[in-house]
């Protein structure tokens, strides 16, 4: 019995799957038939596994999860043969396959030649199958079948013919077809057989005769490709260099191809013809070139690289076969690939697939009359028939896995998954995004591309990096758009896509650029009364003699009435600020004899309005007999004075100031400077969280535009962006006293008076014009 051979392992899990038992063993995978006809073990070796110690099986489908000590991996079921020494016995280092004319495999390996058994998926090593004679060489190279002989390429001892119906075993006699390294074996239709060398260059073997090329075209003595196409074109190659046969001269040419922009000393691997006349050329590191019919039939000697029409690109390409419908299957370094006529890649497979690997031998392809194409590697080889291979192209699921922000000096993660929109200060220097294509079966070969709308220009082709990082982004909107695809190389192009906003340093706001345009405007008006005083000036000098008398007494006069206004201004000033001092130590006297806390906070209030009254006296000023007040000036001061006694730093409360600095008479003033500050100290010291870092103060003086409603009105607006006042308080109720005095001020000036406290605490007072007089 079959299970015999892993008595010695600890069975982990069982599990029946496609019909096969699957068992995990503390030493391997396996897995036989439902009647333990054999037995295929999977080992870290063998395969894939990330552990050879396995935890658990679960199916999904068609796919087998396997659970190991080491990580997950899953196991897909594509119609892929594996024939290797555990399951058919055959040596694992497959090297070239040949069909005879009767429809038998021949498989020649690094150790021994091999026929393969259709009826028990097994091979017959060569080697005791006859008495006729044996090889001088288990090391078999290549083969080439031409009716019932079979020509064997070695490795170190020339060429050999085994008759496929006797199995007789013929060495030419010639000496040096004994002693070659023989790379390649092609019969040509003419009847005449190419035979390439490591070391002797390239023969042709017509009957007894032999040609040497090395004098005639092909200076190289390591040739490793030979090719016929379909019109009787030859074709040899080295591993730089391609060089094409011209019967009528017996003799090579060079073909200079212009592999642009790869250097001259490109590595090529093998060449093959698709359906349609191009030649495929297969190469070491960058990929593949095709050589288009056209071209060649013109002699146009500029093949373009494959690698323009994927993201995802291939590398070392060993050998291409091309199916009846015309698609390319390529052998790499990375598994085997799916190409369209064009070159584009449909789809990939690698050893989660059931390859015998990830990795094939150079030059070891084959595809036999069935239309079935062989691959071999150093772990067997893979026989699969193109047309039941069927390509799932659903694109495979994007999600956003977390974005890193730096804080601290390092990168603050946080998750992504339901996120749509991510916000950023000037602070946030540098962010990375991270992303996954939700396919397991290969994830290192997954493929992302992304591009941040607003910022970059194109799409950022990433490879197999999963994160798109980005350092100092400009202040605005962006939407960072991610695309992805899978192993297979299906994309998702629909993508997924993330909102980016990134908010602007304070002195890049659109309140700080009308500072700056305030600024400007104030230069700008500075510089124009400079140049009107330098006009009035150039022409008062022209006046100067006809009117300096008149000038004089002007002058005389004018500066007589400025020191009559001064003098007045300085003692209503002095008397003003003087008796609201006087009021306030009174009231200071008084509050110290209560006892009763309350009222002695109603009396320190008292003064603090007192003093708010005081500072009014600093921005009055007489114009025309009349005595002005200018609110703007007002407004800094107080502004100043009530953030050293906020409880919030002051540098996390921005105040706007946007008074008109157009002066309002007295009468008005005074109840607008009390409404101003029982406002602006409500806000200051009670309207925000210690806590909270942006804070905002608006004050709003200014004249209702005409043909409004309000037109000749004013409109005094504060508004705040701090914890507001409860729904279930009355503004106007005792405990908001500050609110009743704002309401008795309105009064005084007839004003409508507005609350509002949704974000924050918005007062509005609109009251009418007062001409002075």
């Amino acid at each position: 019995m079959v299970l015999s051979e892993i008595a010695a392992n600890s069975i982990t899990d069982l599990l029946f799957f496609h019909n096969s038992l699957w068992i995990g063993t503390t030493n391997g995978l396996y897995y036989t038939d439902r009647y333990l006809g054999f037995l295929i073990a999977f080992l870290q070796d063998n395969s894939d596994l990330a552990s050879s110690h396995i935890t658990a099986l679960f199916d999904d489908d068609d796919t087998l999860w396997v659970g190991t000590f080491h990580g997950l991996n899953t196991a897909s079921f594509k119609p892929f043969d594996t024939f290797s020494q555990q399951n058919s016995q055959i040596f694992n280092d497959v090297l070239t396959f040949e069909e005879d004319m009767d429809g038998n495999l021949w498989v020649g390996t690094f150790n021994g030649l091999f026929l393969y058994d259709e009826l028990s998926g097994t091979h017959k090593r060569f080697q005791g199958m006859s008495n006729l004679n044996e090889l001088t060489d288990q090391r078999i190279m290549t083969m080439s079948a031409t009716g019932k002989l079979l020509w064997l390429g070695f490795r170190k001892n020339g060429v050999q013919i085994v008759d496929t119906k006797s199995l007789a075993v013929t060495t030419p006699t010639t000496p040096i077809l004994r002693e070659l390294e023989v790379t390649k074996i092609v019969h040509a239709k003419s009847g005449s057989t190419w035979i390439a060398s490591f070391t002797s260059g390239l023969y042709r073997v017509n009957g007894e005769a032999i040609t040497s090329y090395f004098s005639r075209g092909i200076p190289e003595n390591s040739v490793t490709i030979i090719l016929q196409t379909s019109n009787g074109e030859i074709f040899a190659g080295s591993e730089h260099t391609i060089y094409r046969y011209d019967e009528s001269r017996d003799d090579f040419s060079r073909l200079a191809l212009e592999f642009h922009p790869m250097e001259e000393n490109l590595s090529v691997l093998s060449v093959s013809e698709s359906a349609n006349g191009d030649l495929w050329i297969s190469t070491k590191d960058e990929g593949i070139f095709i050589w288009e019919y056209g071209d060649r039939l013109s002699d146009k000697l500029k093949p373009f690289s494959i690698s323009k029409h994927n993201q995802q690109t291939l590398s070392t390409v060993y050998q291409v076969q091309f199916d009846t419908e015309g698609y390319a299957w390529c052998s790499t370094q990375s598994g085997i690939a799916k190409l369209d006529p064009s070159g584009r890649i449909m789809e990939r497979f690698s050893a989660s697939d059931g390859l015998q690997g990830s990795d094939f031998n150079f030059g070891s392809s084959y595809k036999d009359s069935n239309g079935r194409i062989y691959f071999g590697g150093s772990n067997g080889y893979n026989r699969f028939l193109p047309t039941d291979i069927h390509i799932d192209r659903k694109p495979p699921r994007i999600i956003k896995r977390r974005v890193g922000v730096s804080k601290d000096g390092g990168l603050t993660y946080f998750d992504a998954t339901t996120l749509n929109e991510i916000q950023l200060t000037y602070k946030d220097y540098f962010v990375q995004f991270e992303f996954s294509v939700l396919d397991f079966k290969d994830p290192e070969r997954n493929q992302y591309r992304y591009i941040l709308d607003g910022f970059d220009h194109d799409w950022i082709e990433n490879g197999t990096r999963n994160t798109a990082t980005y350092t100092s982004l400009p202040p605005g909107d962006y939407v960072l758009r991610v695309q992805g695809a899978n192993s297979a190389g299906v994309w998702n192009r629909e993508g997924l896509s993330l909102a980016v906003k990134v908010f602007p340093p304070p002195w890049r706001t659109w309140w700080a650029y009308t500072l700056y345009a305030m600024i400007l405007a104030f230069l700008l008006w500075l510089g124009k009364r400079a140049y009107d005083s330098y006009m009035i000036e150039k022409r008062a000098r022209e006046m100067a003699l006809v009117m300096i008398a008149s000038e004089e007494r002007a002058d005389d006069e004018m500066q007589e009435q400025l020191e009559i206004h001064d003098d007045l201004v300085k003692s209503v000033y002095r008397h003003s600020v003087s008796t609201l001092n006087l009021v306030g130590d009174v009231l200071s006297i008084r509050g110290g004899q209560l006892v009763d806390e309350n009222a002695r906070e109603v009396i320190a209030q008292s003064i603090e309005r007192v003093q708010a009254l005081a500072l009014l006296e600093e921005c009055l000023f007489y114009e025309n007999e009349v005595l002005l007040a200018d609110l703007n000036k007002y407004t800094n001061i107080l502004v100043s004075t009530l953030l050293l006694k906020s409880p919030t730093d002051e540098e996390n409360i921005t105040t706007i100031n946007e008074v008109s600095a157009r002066p309002l008479p007295i009468e008005q003033a005074s109840p607008l400077a009390i409404a101003l500050y029982e406002l602006l100290e409500n806000a200051i010291v009670h309207a925000f969280d210690e806590s909270s870092e942006a804070n905002y103060i608006h004050v709003i003086l200014a004249t209702e535009a005409a043909g409004t409603q309000d037109a000749g009105h004013h409109r005094l607006t504060v508004q705040d962006n701090g914890t507001g006042i409860p729904s279930n308080i009355d503004p106007l109720s005792s405990h908001t006293p500050g609110f009743v005095i704002v309401a008795s001020m309105a009064q005084k000036l007839s004003a409508e008076l507005s609350f509002a406290f949704r974000n924050g605490t918005l007062v509005s007072m609109v009251f009418p014009q007062q001409e002075a007089r």
